[in-house]
């Protein structure tokens, strides 16, 4: 049964309502405030370095080899960044068409630093990962490794083996030797990048390792591992530190 809000319950509940509303204002005033003084701190306080060495996340005992797999920049660059990717991961397609090309690239074409591609297809969450990979490492073996690599990861692109074939005559290669090449000649080859990832616990895509070159060229000796979508100044940061380094003889 319904009851009348009159007399004094009427007046209980306007004042209730009077205190609430009040309440409220004063709540939303000190969060503002809050908030201003938060970005205000932030804004005033220098910028933190970024730590070179992480030592919390697994990194290669010892130095590791550059001299497999597909890379870019000079064998002369004194800084090598090593990517583990996977055609189907779209962090990686978002590095790629992103990261990579507006803030790293310079470096690699200046001849500074060296970028390394090793395969890391998830087979279990991308089922046409590996089968891109094989795509991209039989047109290696054509010696179309980067343009099949920037198409497999342009917008909008079919992963599937129709899809893959479809790419051939775009990147001007042998159709047959590619088809040939498709029947699990360059497996593994990719079943040797996956293992080296596992062995230095690299779980997802893209992961990153940074280091300094061996004055051979050969061999990098890794001082950073960062996992997922870096951000781009943070990308930045770790190379001109590394190139600091490298120039100062201390790696």
């Amino acid at each position: 049964m319904a009851k009348d809000d009159s007399g004094a319950s009427k007046w209980f509940k306007t004042s209730l309502d009077v205190t609430s509303s009040v309440a409220m204002i004063v709540v939303s005033g000190v969060l503002v405030w809050a908030v201003m003084a938060g970005r205000a701190s932030r804004s005033d306080a220098p910028p933190k370095p970024v730590a070179l060495v992480s030592p919390s996340k697994q990194l290669p005992a010892q130095a590791m080899s550059l001299e497999r797999g597909p890379w870019r920049g000079a064998t002369s660059a004194k800084v090598a960044v090593v990517e583990y990717s996977d055609f189907e991961c779209p962090f990686c397609a978002k590095f790629e068409n992103g990261t990579y090309r507006t803030v790293v690239k310079p470096y690699v074409e200046a001849g500074r630093v060296r970028f390394v591609f090793r395969h890391f297809p998830l087979e279990r969450r991308h089922p046409a990962a590996f089968r891109a990979a094989e795509a991209a490492e039989c047109s290696d073996r054509q010696g179309r490794f980067w343009e099949m690599h920037d198409v497999l990861f342009a917008p909008g692109q079919r992963l599937d083996v129709p899809g893959l074939f479809a790419k051939v005559k775009k990147i001007g290669i042998s159709s047959d030797r590619f088809a040939e090449c498709m029947k699990g000649q360059a497996s593994a080859r990719i079943r040797q990048d996956i293992a080296e990832a596992r062995a230095f616990g690299i779980t997802a895509t893209p992961s990153f390792l940074f280091g300094v070159v061996d004055p051979d060229g050969r061999r990098l000796k890794v001082v950073r591992r960062e996992s997922g979508a870096v951000p781009a100044e943070a990308f930045v940061a770790i190379l001109e530190q590394l190139l600091k380094v490298a120039a100062s003889g201390a790696g």
